[in-house]
C-alpha cells in the first residue's frame, strides 16, 4: 500500500499515480494473467475511504474506488471478483507500522479491528459472495463530529446516526458561538475567537491549549494536510463561515487566524444586518 497525502490542490501528476499505480496497474496485470485460471476467488482489498471519503486522500480514495467498480467489471465479464472495503485494520501492516496514524483514526471514529476477527469476516464474506462489502469498526456520531460539513450528516449516513439520545436533539446543529462572539465587546468578542481557536487547534495536533503559542505558525506546530482537512471542518460547522483549506496550509498562527475570521465574521453580520 502506498500512501501520499496531500489536498488535491498540492497534489501534481507524480504524487497522485505513485498512490493509484500500485493499486490500479496490480489489479489490472492480475486480471490479465489469470483470465485462463479456473479461480473461485478474485479479491480486491479495497478502502472504507472510498465509501465514506477521507480527507486529505484524494489519491488513496481514487485507488480504491477503481477496485470497487473493477469488481463490478470483472462481475459482469463472469468472471469471479469481489472488492472488500476494509476499515482501520489494527496490529498488522500499514497502521501498525506508523501508530500515530491508526490513533487519529481512532479519534475520528474509525475504530482498529484485529486480526482474527477480520479473518472470520473475511471467511464469512467468501460464502456469501457479494461483489462489494464494507467491513469496518465505526462510530458514525463521532465520525461525523470531526468530518461532518457545517454539522449536517451526509444523507447516505444519517439512518446510521440518528438523534443525539442525551439532549434528544439532532446531531445536525448550527453554529452557536458564532453568536457569542458577536453578541459581545468586540475586544471580549476577539478572544473568546481567539480561545475556541486556540482549542481546536490543540486537540487537532494533540496538544493542551496552554501549551500553544498563538503567535507561531501552526505548520511549524505540526499541522499536516490531514489536520488541515479536520480543523477546517470543526472550524465551518462551529462557525458557519467558509475556511479554504488553503489558507490553513500557508501557516497562519492561531492570532493571524483570529483576526482574519473576526473580520469575516463581522463583515457577514453587517450584510445580513443591512439585508434586514
Amino acid at each position: 500500500m502506498v500512501i501520499d497525502d496531500g489536498i488535491l490542490v498540492q497534489l501534481n501528476e507524480n504524487r497522485f499515480r505513485s498512490v493509484l499505480d500500485p493499486k490500479i496497474l496490480g489489479a489490472w496485470n492480475l486480471h490479465i494473467h489469470s483470465r485462463g485460471l479456473p479461480l473461485d476467488f478474485f479479491v480486491l482489498f479495497s478502502s472504507v475511504a472510498s465509501v465514506i471519503g477521507n480527507p486529505g486522500q484524494a489519491s488513496y480514495n481514487a485507488a480504491n474506488s477503481f477496485l470497487d467498480s473493477f469488481a463490478c467489471f470483472r462481475r459482469h465479464q463472469g468472471l469471479p471478483a469481489m472488492a472488500v472495503n476494509w476499515g482501520h485494520l489494527a496490529e498488522v501492516g500499514y497502521l501498525a507500522r506508523n501508530e500515530s496514524i491508526g490513533e487519529r483514526l481512532s479519534e475520528i471514529g474509525i475504530k482498529g479491528m484485529r486480526p482474527e476477527l477480520t479473518t472470520r469476516i473475511l471467511g464469512r464474506l467468501l460464502r456469501k459472495n457479494p461483489v462489494q462489502m464494507g467491513v469496518v469498526r465505526m462510530d458514525w456520531r463521532q465520525w461525523l463530529k470531526s468530518y461532518g460539513v457545517a454539522g449536517v450528516a451526509p444523507r447516505r449516513f444519517a439512518h446510521l446516526i440518528g438523534t443525539d439520545e442525551e439532549d434528544g436533539q439532532s446531531v445536525q446543529q448550527g453554529p452557536r458561538i458564532r453568536d457569542t462572539i458577536l453578541s459581545v465587546p468586540e475586544e471580549e468578542g476577539r478572544g473568546l475567537l481567539e480561545g475556541y481557536l486556540r482549542e481546536q487547534a490543540a486537540r487537532v495536533l494533540g496538544t493542551s491549549s496552554t501549551k500553544l503559542n498563538s503567535e507561531q505558525p501552526l505548520n511549524e506546530l505540526g499541522l499536516d494536510s490531514l489536520m488541515a482537512v479536520e480543523l477546517k471542518a470543526r472550524i465551518e460547522a462551529d462557525m458557519g463561515v467558509a475556511v479554504p483549506t488553503v489558507e490553513l496550509m500557508q501557516g497562519p498562527s492561531v492570532s493571524r487566524l483570529t483576526h482574519l475570521f473576526f473580520e469575516r465574521l463581522s463583515g457577514e453580520a453587517e450584510k445580513t444586518a443591512a439585508e434586514a
